[in-house]
């Protein structure tokens, strides 16, 4: 099954993606980062397939790649109706106006992706920025490129 969800996962329009970051004015990545951000998607959605039935939240990263693949409704719905048997929709966190019920639901989805990442992919997700010494190194929070 691992197969066949990586050649269905490498079906995706990645290119596609990418351009349409790297055109935008509003992608928070450079052109180089750009390709890390959808390298962390790519594994977002690795570990949506493998474990289906797992609530899992994305890096900022991953959740800024993953914006801009729902852009494209069609190409979007018929990737998720190959990849996971359904439409996948995003629920976006709205910080502080968030309930305490789902700000925890959050956090350990979070967690759970987090920790499904080390065991899949033996490392950490890379938390913000792919040049970010800090987020790369373990960080959970960095002051320095505004990450928390």
């Amino acid at each position: 099954m691992v197969i066949s969800i990586c050649n269905e996962i490498e079906h995706i329009r990645f290119d596609l993606i990418g351009w349409k970051m790297r055109d935008s004015n509003n992608c928070s990545f450079s052109d180089d980062e750009v390709e890390f951000a959808i390298g962390e998607y790519k594994r977002f959605i690795t570990l949506k397939v493998e474990n289906p039935s797992a609530r899992l939240s994305p890096t900022k990263m991953m959740d800024e790649a993953w914006h801009y693949h729902i852009l494209d409704t069609k190409r979007y719905a018929k990737d998720c109706q190959v990849l996971y048997g359904d439409f996948v929709h995003h629920s976006p966190s709205y910080g502080p106006l968030d309930s305490e019920e789902k700000q925890t639901l959050l956090e350990e989805s979070f967690k759970r992706m987090y920790e499904l990442y080390k065991q899949r992919f033996d490392s950490n997700p890379i938390s913000c920025r792919a040049s970010c010494g800090h987020c790369n190194s373990g960080g959970t929070g960095c002051e320095s490129c505004g990450d928390d």
